[in-house]
């Protein structure tokens, strides 16, 4: 999306990342997970969808206010997709290499 240049800048870059938390109650993050959706990553970039949903992202954050008509449906429809991808809060408790 819009911030994902950014924010991938401030990431390591190589084949190797270390991921570890301060807090022993949260479960590390199952590396097949995290492999998966490298992968469809990879996909989504090599297909152009990434441009589609980034394009869905400008549209959203373009509009503030919705048609009368109901022409904006699909806007209100992504600005709900969007809207549902949750953020967890929290860090994983031992250190996992990948």
């Amino acid at each position: 999306m819009g911030c994902l240049p950014v924010f991938a800048a401030s990431l390591p870059y190589g084949p190797l990342i270390t991921l570890t938390s301060t807090d022993p109650n949260l479960p590390l993050p199952d590396p097949r997970y995290l492999g998966l959706h490298a992968a469809c990553a990879k996909v989504i970039h090599a297909s152009g969808a990434a441009e589609v949903a980034e394009q869905m992202t400008k549209d959203v954050e373009g509009i503030n206010v919705l048609a009368e008509d109901g022409s904006s449906s699909d806007i209100l429809s992504a600005a709900f997709s969007l809207a549902s991808v949750s953020v967890y809060e929290g860090a994983v408790p031992e250190a996992i290499t990948i």
